[in-house]
């Protein structure tokens, strides 16, 4: 199992960083963003991977500290000022 996840870890980490270089070397804005919103999927999809791999039961996630860790990163990827758009509730939103 531990191998599955490293293969799987490794390929959406390729498949992500694939994405943002064509995104940044794209001169149409607009299929940029496109790029860069796919992009986001897969990270998403990274993390809920590593959360399930990590989890000791895994047929249930931590949903509320997966959708904080998730919120977190969508906020600095799409780079919210924190200052005027934060999270509330739960254990760890602020």
């Amino acid at each position: 199992m531990k191998e599955v996840h490293h293969r799987v870890n490794n390929n959406l980490a390729v498949i992500g960083s694939l994405l943002r270089m064509q995104a940044e070397a794209f001169p149409d804005n607009q299929v940029a963003e496109a790029l860069r919103g796919s992009q986001l999927r897969v990270e998403s999809m990274a993390l809920i991977h590593a959360h399930l791999y990590n989890s000791v039961d895994w047929r249930a996630v931590n949903f509320a500290t997966y959708t904080t860790v998730l919120a977190e990163n969508l906020f600095r990827a799409y780079g919210v000022d924190q200052s005027r758009i934060h999270l509330t509730g739960g254990d760890r939103f602020s």
